[in-house]
């Protein structure tokens, strides 16, 4: 083979590596749920597949419930990002929109709450403990990069937060 040849086979192998390499990244975006999973949905992994098909039931009628809480949501943080981007803070209203955005939140965790609940009290005890160890502990948001626990930046416990001794005077 000649030298062109090498090249030109080359340079089609890596144009079709690039093709495929675009279109898994479009077809990710185009064919996966924006907001990820349906809520607790990641904590039945560890059942058997009846209580799980059983529990997922559940999951679909409380879907319909929470899907118009979770749009109320990311409406009012839109509002409030429109607040933000005008020349002179409206404060009364951005206290008003912050409040929707409590309410709405607020809402929304107490229907999962309710959800948890009602999906709890079919499981046995120890089908309870696993899925305890999923609603228990923070989980990686969907789309997002996997952080690792080095990542995720830890708040001073209150022994090593500075004492009022400590703490820097602006005399």
């Amino acid at each position: 083979m000649t030298k062109r040849q090498v090249l030109n086979i080359v340079l089609v192998g890596s144009l079709a590596l690039n093709l495929l390499m675009v279109g898994v990244v479009i077809g990710r975006f185009a064919f996966s749920h924006p907001s990820g999973p349906p809520p607790l949905t990641w904590a039945l992994q560890d059942l058997d597949e009846k209580t799980r098909n059983k529990i997922q039931a559940n999951f679909k009628h409380q879907a319909t419930i929470v899907a118009p809480m979770r749009k109320e949501i990311r409406a009012a943080r839109e509002d409030f990002k429109t607040l933000l981007k005008e020349e002179e803070l409206d404060e009364k209203a951005s206290y008003a929109a912050l409040a929707r955005i409590r309410n709405a939140s607020s809402q929304y965790t107490s229907a999962l709450h309710e959800q948890m609940v009602s999906m709890l009290r079919d499981l046995e005890p120890k089908q309870r403990v696993r899925v305890s160890r999923y609603l228990m502990r923070p989980h990686p948001r969907p789309h997002s990069e996997k952080r690792t626990k080095k990542d995720i930046p830890r708040q001073p416990t209150i022994s090593q937060q500075p004492t009022i001794s400590e703490q820097p005077t602006t005399d």
